[in-house]
């Protein structure tokens, strides 16, 4: 009897061995297909995006970063391990927006966190509006500085900012009353008084005929602002075609009446003489 369950629990021993081998034979079966599909999703998510934006930490650069970052944040095949990578390996080295970063511990259950210290720190919308109309007003004080900018480096600017301050919601309709004395006061003298000319002429016109058609007026800044710029426009590509006709000349100059030559002859002396031709 003894002899028998000695057997019996030899047999059950092994069993379990066999048992429990194969169940570790699964296991690293398991952990070998979930590493091989995590290496196979972040070489997807690193080719999806292969050149990502960065961000300086400068709060001007904030609304241009979160413009390209924003589609990263929300990709559905991402998630949000990959995202945190990516929102790491955008922030510049060594900014205070990679020292934000890093100071949240690496991992999917930091980013949400750490995206949000991100956002209150640089993407305020208040303090956006606030830095954007400083430098409108910086526009206005380089108008009587040395430094001078040409008409075209200048509309950029002001659409640079007018487009910022859209995107934070700062309409042009209800702002243009606070915009549009900033924007005329940045411009040269000179343009500002074909500006006045312009729009004396413009708006003359521009009531008669809403008069007659009994049209809704817009509001009146609103209209100037708009104006303004197109202005701006139509005086830029003036001045261009302006450069473009002068200049296409002054590429072949002139000769000069000293270096006079004459076609036919190389040199005046094969001009035949008067009395060689009286000898004929």
């Amino acid at each position: 009897m003894k002899s028998g369950s000695r057997r019996t629990t030899t047999l059950y021993e092994k069993l379990l061995g066999v048992l429990y081998s194969r169940f570790l034979l699964m296991r690293t079966a398991e952990k070998d297909n979930s590493s091989s599909i995590n290496e196979s999703v972040t070489q997807n998510a690193i080719l999806r995006y292969p050149k990502l934006p960065t961000f300086d930490g400068n709060i001007k650069n904030w609304l241009g970063f979160w413009g390209q970052f924003k589609k990263i944040d929300t990709d559905p095949n991402l998630d949000d391990h990959d995202k945190f990578a990516y929102l790491l390996q955008s922030m510049e080295k060594g900014s205070s927006a990679e020292e934000l970063i890093k100071s949240f511990p690496p991992g999917g259950e930091s980013y949400s966190k750490a995206l949000q210290q991100l956002q209150s720190r640089f993407g305020k919308e208040d303090l956006l509006i606030e830095v954007y109309v400083r430098d409108l007003l910086s526009l206005v004080l380089l108008k009587n500085s040395q430094q001078k900018f040409s008409l075209r480096k200048l509309y950029d600017n002001l659409e640079l900012k007018l487009r910022a301050l859209e995107v934070l919601g700062v309409a042009r309709d209800k702002y243009a009353a606070m915009l549009y004395p900033l924007v005329e006061s940045s411009l040269p003298d000179d343009t500002l008084r074909a500006w006045q000319r312009f729009r004396a002429i413009n708006r003359s016109y521009k009531e008669t005929e809403s008069s007659e058609q009994n049209d809704k007026k817009e509001s009146t800044h609103r209209m100037d602002l708009d104006g303004l710029l197109l202005f701006l426009i139509d005086e830029i590509e003036g001045e261009e075609r302006v450069s473009i006709a002068t200049n296409c000349f002054t590429k072949y100059p002139s000769p000069k009446p000293g270096n006079a030559k004459h076609f036919g002859f190389k040199n005046r002396r094969e001009f035949p003489q008067a009395h060689l031709l009286l000898q004929l």
